[in-house]
This record gives C-alpha cells, structure tokens and sequence, in this order.
C-alpha cells in the first residue's frame, strides 16, 4: 500500500538534488523530511498539505503513487525558491520553543528539573545571542527526554502536548509546595547542621538572636542555590555576609563555626 511518505520516498529517491527544496516545501530541515519519509508522523498535517500545494498538486496528492513530472521540479524550485532556513535561523527556532516550553512550565526551573539539567544551560539554549550551539542532535535529545514527538523544536506554532503539560504543571505544584515548606520552617543545606543547636528550634531561630527576617532570606538564598538558580558556592557567602551583619545587628558576635563556606568545607 503506497502512503504519502513512501510515495514521496519514491518520488525524491529518483530526485535526489530536489531533497533541500522538498525540506523548503515542508517547512522542515532536510534530515527530518528524510526521518519522516519513514515515520510520516514526524511532520504536520499543514506542513504535508504545504508540500503537495508547493509541488502544484491538491491536497490528498501524495500517497496515489503518482509518477514524477519534470513540471513537479520546476513548481518546486519556483515555490521554495529563498525558502530554506538557515542553520541559525533553525536554532532560533528551537530557541522560541524551548522558551515556550519554559513558559509553560512557569518558574523555568521546573523544565530544568525535568531535564535533569541545571537552569544555566537551559537559559543559554534559550538565549539567541548566547554562545551555546542549539544544533538537531541536541534538539532530538531534549525531544526524547520530555516525550516530545521527534522535530518538535524545529517546528513552528505546534501544540505542546497535553502530557508534558500535566508533568510540568506536577513539578510546579511540587516546586511551590517545597518553597511555601521553605518559609514555614527556614532550614540550611545538610553541611550547615552546626548551625541548628536544637531540633525544636528549626534553622537559624536559636543562632544568636536572629530575627525571623534574617531566617527567610537565609532561607530563599538555600533555595534559590537547591532550585539551580544560584551558585551553590555564591549561595554560602552571601548567607555568611547575611549571618554576620544580622548578628551585628542584635549586638551578638558571632560564633566560630557560624560561616556557612566554613561549615561547608569542614
């Protein structure tokens, strides 16, 4: 039985200069036209019907295992002529819907999560003017790690499916869950235990006086490192610089182990 992805198989098997202009015709790279030749899926309706009305044909055209005209190469050059993205103007694309994707996910740490990556990278690959390189193999590994169906970030305007939607929708919730966890009762990384002297008095409350604003932003600086949006390190000194001003600030000196970086290394 003669499908549309084998018809045009067929067709641009015989054709072999015309693949870039069928890429054009379909809105889609080269490599992902010829993955779709096999699993047909891979492209849109509305990019099929844009091949078959590029190729001057209607709708419903391939898949009758119709014979290639020469008047089927010259509609398409003409159709696609200035069409093909460009390497650059591809990863813009991949860009634009990884931020859509992260715009879903709302705060884009939860795309991180999922990922398994830390929200540095994620933003660089969202940066157009970044260095980072957002080439297919590294569009077709995200793809497969979030379930998405294989091209998804080189096409334009798709619908993120309602299954990765529910996932990061889950890891807001739990992310907000954590946070509100977080401000209830402030606590530090498993390195600053020194500074928790009793377990009724959860975080910072009995290290020299602390007043209860101090705890909280203590404790956003341990989140914002445990959610990969700070430095780990950078999270430490800050909340050692905070620890010692707020000390000043109630008139207690502060004790030998209170540096968060000192506890840390020891």
């Amino acid at each position: 039985m003669t499908t549309k992805a084998t018809h045009l198989a067929t067709l641009l098997g015989e054709q072999h200069h015309l693949w870039g202009a069928a890429a054009k015709a379909a809105e889609c790279s080269p490599d992902l036209l010829r993955s779709a030749t096999r699993r047909p899926e891979l492209l849109s309706g509305l990019q099929w019907a844009l091949l078959e009305a590029r190729l001057g044909e209607k709708p419903g055209w391939l898949g009758t295992g119709a014979a290639w005209s020469p008047s089927h190469a010259d509609t398409l050059i003409r159709n696609t002529r200035g069409r093909l993205p460009s390497p650059v103007e591809l990863q813009n694309m991949r860009r634009a819907n990884l931020r859509r994707l992260a715009d879903t996910a709302r705060p884009a740490t939860s795309l991180s999560r999922l990922l398994n990556t830390s929200a540095t990278m994620l933003a660089d690959l969202m940066n157009p003017n970044a260095d980072r390189t957002f080439g297919p193999k590294r569009a077709r590994g995200l793809e497969e790690a979030l379930g998405l169906p294989d091209g998804w970030l080189d096409r334009e305007g798709e619908e993120v499916p309602r299954e990765l939607r529910v996932r990061l929708e889950q890891y807001r919730v739990d992310a907000q869950a954590r946070g509100a966890g977080a401000r209830l009762r402030p606590h530090l990384p498993e390195g600053l235990a020194g500074l928790q002297p009793t377990p009724v008095v959860p975080g910072l409350l009995a290290i020299g006086g602390l007043l209860p604003l101090h705890q909280a932003v203590l404790a956003k600086y341990h989140d914002l490192a445990l959610g990969g949006q700070l430095d780990e390190g950078f999270a430490l000194e800050l909340m050692g610089t905070l620890l010692k001003r707020a000390q000043a600030e109630v008139g207690v000196a502060p004790p030998a182990s209170s540096s968060p970086a000192a506890a840390s290394q020891a």
